[in-house]
């Protein structure tokens, strides 16, 4: 089990098995998905953990509120490592417990599905909603240690590795364009034979690399940081009020970046249809009905904004993005144009 280290996270692939040594260590105090235990874990007796339903809704306050009570009954001291077991949700609100628990704990994350292994569980960011803002409070927590384990996404369902690949295409779309490539060709292929794919675990250290090293030179998202939000604008306004996947709402918001930045020429007609044609192939709708009005309104408490205006990423070829700051009136009308 090789480790790969760089600036502010340490990582490693591993198998099911290298888990089980945090259950019923008092070392370590596990947050467990619920779907995780049914999975992998349901024959074990596990003393040392808490079980979370893995949906948007329990990604709040209350929940958190009651995590730390369970904390405090159970006594359990700030030497004890917090370990997350789970997707995103659950990497999230381990992360805001360990940065907050009695001042801050250590942290190990076991990222269980494909979109947690190659953006939730990397890069230290921790959000969580309140009052129907996705992510509105959060805070920065890089893991001591995360492991990986592909095993996990054996029982994975198609629709949780599609939230993955939605991930994928975005940070190859800013930041990567071998890793594009790569895609691209496994694009024609269905779900399962897409996890099945010999070159998987090379895939995915190739999008977790690529996210280390932007972190690594923005690591409180002053700057650069800000291409990871690519496609994210119109997605987390769609996700919450539709009830829509997280991939779904990014593979969306990526279509209407990469619509805009054609509209606005910067990217090139014959780029733009490669990117809808991944997005088609993997099964991600491209056509969606909202109304601009709500959009922009619930854009207002985004973290995107600044000065009153939208700070938007754009295309310019594939791998390459441009910042712009868009007034609403301006992002408004190229809503508009993409219904």
């Amino acid at each position: 089990m090789s480790e790969i280290k760089s600036t502010n996270h340490v990582y490693s692939f591993c198998d099911i098995e290298s888990v089980l040594k945090f259950f019923n260590n008092p070392d370590y105090f596990c947050i467990i998905d619920s779907n995780v235990v049914e999975l992998f874990f349901s024959d074990l007796k596990i003393n040392n953990q808490f079980v979370i339903e893995s949906i948007e809704k329990n990604k709040n306050l209350d929940q958190i509120a009651l995590l730390l009570s369970e904390l405090i009954v159970r006594e359990i001291e700030r030497s004890v490592t917090i370990v997350g077991i789970g997707g995103g949700i659950v990497c999230d609100i381990a992360g805001f417990i360990a940065s907050i628990y009695k001042r801050g704990t250590n942290l190990i994350l076991v990222p269980t599905s494909l979109l947690a292994m190659v953006d939730a569980a990397i890069g230290g960011k921790n959000g969580i909603n309140h009052n129907e803002i996705k992510n509105s409070i959060g805070c920065f927590k890089i893991p001591d240690y995360i492991l990986i384990s592909i095993d996990f996404l054996d029982n994975l369902p198609d629709k949780e590795v599609r939230n993955g690949i939605a991930e994928l295409i975005k940070i190859s779309l800013v930041a990567n364009a071998i890793l594009f490539e790569i895609l691209s060709e496994l694009s024609v292929l269905n779900i399962t034979d897409f996890k099945k794919q010999p070159n998987l675990k090379s895939i995915i250290e190739l999008a977790v690399d690529t996210k280390i090293e932007i972190v690594s030179q923005d690591l409180y998202d002053n700057g650069i940081r800000h291409i990871l939000n690519f496609g994210h604008t119109i997605a987390h306004a769609l996700e919450l009020r539709n009830e829509i996947s997280h991939g779904q709402a990014v593979a969306y918001g990526i279509y209407a970046a990469a619509a805009f930045s054609r509209e606005l020429k910067i990217l090139s007609g014959y780029n733009f249809e490669r990117i809808s044609k991944i997005l088609q192939n993997y099964g991600f709708v491209t056509d969606f009905d909202f109304d601009t009005k709500t959009v922009l309104n619930d854009l207002n408490n985004d973290k995107k904004i600044y000065s009153g205006k939208i700070r938007e990423i754009f295309l310019e070829s594939i791998g390459k993005f441009k910042f712009m700051n868009l007034s609403f009136e301006e992002y408004g009308d190229l809503l508009n144009d993409l219904r």
